[in-house]
């Protein structure tokens, strides 16, 4: 598998962060497509069992959640081969398992932990009182440590709806009690430490009915209310932060319905009709800074204008400075093929990078549903898919020269050349080093020469002389910092 570079470096006298391709403007759509590089299935699926409803990422493994099987859900726990393959290691189920559970609607992991969220669970079936089990990791198995569940619920709280972990805390939603759980374990239980609820409360607001958390940091959305709530651990308890809601004069339908945090960045997705473009749905992103989250971008598909069914927002994920968009329903709502968005930050702005296909993609797939995403790998999840359900793996989003489009589709689509077929565009095998252009035509020596070349430049001019290969500094590179990624 190849291995993804980012580059910083200092090219001639200017300093730059991003390398700019002269005359493209990288603020609009270059049409990058791409399909998976794998997928993830397993035997023995029902049409209707909804695998790919859930997934999760946390760059150990992969879980999968199947919540509509007939045995009332399970959950698929998948680790990464040498190879790349994801191979099935353990299958989670509730130990009192009914139809109609729906286990598996929602699932969580970090290191050795995991939850999943069962918001069927209840007396009777299919009351909805809801559920959400604690598991944990010895080796290569998953053991049920405990249930949770709340004393102050009913039928029709669905707690379990939503389900987030980081560390030794979970957060569960419920948005039928308009509500969200927090519980931390003490080294031998899991203890209720609070319930998270609107200070502004209202009927049917829906709090609860999507929950994400990262290090202090819990953010529940309120899709009834089109809000979201950011909530902070002090060192002794859970403290409102923020109420992040739809910008004044933005037209949005179902904020709130995903959200997604990862270090300083919050996203919120809204993917009910937007009248701005004619199209469904937008996600913002949201940056802390100087103790405030303040908007910084609200994301549309650049392809979606004018097509009012695509769910664009549906689900969402962030890591590091990279975004993924699920748009479930994209090519319409009678045939649901479903798509995923890509957006990296520039240091400046969000630009649509790439967008997330099946190559085996058909009406009625869904892909995109579900979203997981950790570092520089993307899930997604697919109900529709073969039988019973499928999820898409993507690895790496190489953008070498900072245009805003990921390397494979600069080449695909001519906006660079790689006359080594490594890969990599021209431009950046010259600039990083890894390829001489002595003569400085922007064409590496290797391709002209058609073998590794004998030096054609001396060090005042070409056809000078040969004075051996220059060394980078020669060449205008005043620093060279290379990070590699899996």
């Amino acid at each position: 598998m190849k291995r993804s570079q980012t580059y910083v470096t200092a090219i001639g006298s200017v300093t730059v962060g991003l390398l700019l391709v002269a005359g493209l403007d990288v603020a609009q759509a270059q049409n990058c497509q791409r399909d998976e590089d794998r997928q993830i299935t397993v035997s023995g699926l029902s049409d209707g069992d909804d695998f790919g409803g859930a997934v999760v990422t946390d760059g150990t493994c992969v879980i999968i959640g199947a919540p509509s099987d007939s045995a009332g859900g399970r959950a698929y726990v998948f680790e990464q081969s040498s190879s790349g393959a994801w191979s099935l290691v353990d299958t989670l189920a509730a130990s009192d398992a009914s139809a109609g559970d729906f286990f598996g609607f929602a699932v969580g992991v970090d290191g050795d932990v995991a939850i999943v969220g069962a918001y069927g669970d209840g007396e009777a079936a299919e009351d909805f009182t809801g559920a959400a089990y604690v598991f944990r990791r010895s080796g290569s198995s998953w053991t049920q440590e405990t249930k949770l569940v709340a004393a102050d619920t009913s039928a029709g709280a669905s707690f379990g709806r939503s389900v987030a972990i980081y560390g030794e805390v979970v957060v569960v939603g419920a948005p039928g009690e308009r509500a969200a759980y927090v519980y931390r374990y003490n080294g031998s239980a899991w203890i209720a430490e609070r319930k998270l609820g609107a200070d502004d409360d209202e009927a049917l607001n829906l709090f609860g009915r999507a929950v994400a958390m990262h290090d202090d940091v819990i953010v529940v959305g309120a899709l009834g209310v089109a809000a979201a709530y950011v909530y902070r651990y002090n060192g002794t308890s859970w403290e409102a932060e923020a109420k992040l809601e739809v910008p004044s004069g933005d037209t949005v339908a179902r904020y709130g319905v995903a959200v997604a945090t990862s270090g300083e960045l919050i996203v919120v997705g809204a993917d009910g009709e937007t009248a701005e473009t004619g199209a469904s749905g937008s996600a913002y992103v949201y940056r802390f800074a100087n103790n405030t989250w303040t908007r910084e971008a609200r994301l549309f598909a650049l392809d979606a204008t004018g097509k009012p069914w695509n769910q664009f927002g549906t689900s969402v994920g962030v890591s590091n400075e990279i975004v993924v968009v699920g748009a479930d329903l994209d090519d319409g709502v009678s045939e649901r093929v479903g798509a995923a968005y890509v957006f990296r930050y520039s240091g400046a702005s969000w630009i649509e990078s790439v967008k997330l296909r099946a190559s085996d993609r058909a009406a009625g797939n869904r892909l995109g549903g579900a979203v997981g995403v950790y570092d520089e790998t993307v899930i997604l999840g697919s109900i529709g898919a073969g039988t019973g359900g499928q999820a898409y793996v993507y690895v790496d989003f190489p953008d070498c020269n900072g245009n805003g489009t990921i390397d494979s589709c600069d080449i695909d689509l001519g906006i660079s050349l790689d006359c080594n077929t490594n890969g990599v565009p021209d431009e950046c095998d010259i600039a990083f080093g890894q390829s001489a252009d002595l003569n400085a035509n922007a064409i590496p020596d290797e391709c002209e020469n058609g073998v590794a070349p004998e030096p054609q430049c001396g060090l005042l001019a070409c056809g000078a002389g040969s004075l051996g290969m220059l060394p980078a500094t020669f060449l205008g590179l005043a620093a060279l910092r290379i990070r590699r990624r899996r």
